[in-house]
């Protein structure tokens, strides 16, 4: 994988890592407030990004980036410096297919999936459980139920990042999701239709993208909102208690 293709996987990684559902080490004090900040302002300064290494490694990095944005791939943000970025469209189409993740199209498709899944108690929701999205009956914190719900969250992210769906969890990070007024609406329209020419599975993009997703993310719970008294992002209570719908429609 060269120098571009893993800026673009990088930046793809860090954009889900931001919208991803918060986990159990994300409710501490300042995470709920600073995710909050950073997904409300991310289409104007994307997510934030620095070109490491020395001098010379720095400056063909920065060019790297500007090559990107001239050839309509990135979006290079921020009024005076260039501290944030964000994938167009295209780069993001591009990214997905290199890492072999779902398309923007099989998210738009997967919306009805999470409707379907819907349910409310009146005071509660509605709300799909990831459990439910993913086929499984509980938790076991095993490896299969890892790659589950590792699936939801890929098949989501792309309707994450344009607002068609939104999720909450509880305290001990057991998330729920469901689509916006936005995502209903996204639904009544064609499924978007993809660029010809995109690339196939590149060899080590995805192990790549694992990596910085976590990497990001635990930085992320690292920071501080810029406003201190933001308080940011409610967790749902841990007594939920949502029926599963008798009938579901897969994906």
């Amino acid at each position: 994988m060269n120098e571009k293709n893993k800026i673009l996987v990088g930046v793809l990684a860090a954009t889900d890592a931001l919208v991803r559902p918060m986990r159990k080490p994300d409710w501490r004090s300042d995470t709920p407030g600073l995710l909050y900040e950073r997904r409300t302002a991310y289409h104007a300064d994307g997510v934030p990004w620095r070109v490491s290494g020395g001098g010379g490694v720095r400056t063909a990095g920065a060019r790297e980036l500007s090559r990107l944005a001239d050839d309509g791939l990135l979006i290079l943000c921020g009024k005076i410096k260039r501290t944030g970025v964000r994938l167009t469209e295209t780069g993001e189409h591009r990214a997905r297919a290199m890492c072999g993740l779902p398309s923007l199209r099989d998210s738009h498709e997967y919306l009805g999936t999470i409707r379907s899944m819907e349910v409310s108690d009146g005071d509660v929701g509605p709300w799909a459980s990831e459990l439910w999205l993913a086929e499984l009956d509980n938790y076991t914190n095993d490896q299969n139920q890892e790659n589950a719900l590792g699936g939801v969250q890929d098949c989501t992210a792309p309707s994450l990042i344009r607002g068609w769906v939104e999720t909450g969890s509880d305290l001990h990070g057991r998330a729920y999701y469901r689509v916006t007024p936005a995502g209903r609406q996204a639904m009544a329209e064609p499924a978007p239709e993809l660029p010809e020419g995109l690339p196939g599975e590149r060899e080590g993009a995805f192990l790549h993208y694992l990596q910085v997703v976590v990497q990001f993310r635990r930085k992320l719970r690292e920071l501080s909102p810029k406003n201190p008294s933001e308080i940011g992002y409610v967790p749902l209570s841990a007594s939920i208690d949502l029926k599963r719908p008798k009938v579901c429609t897969s994906a």
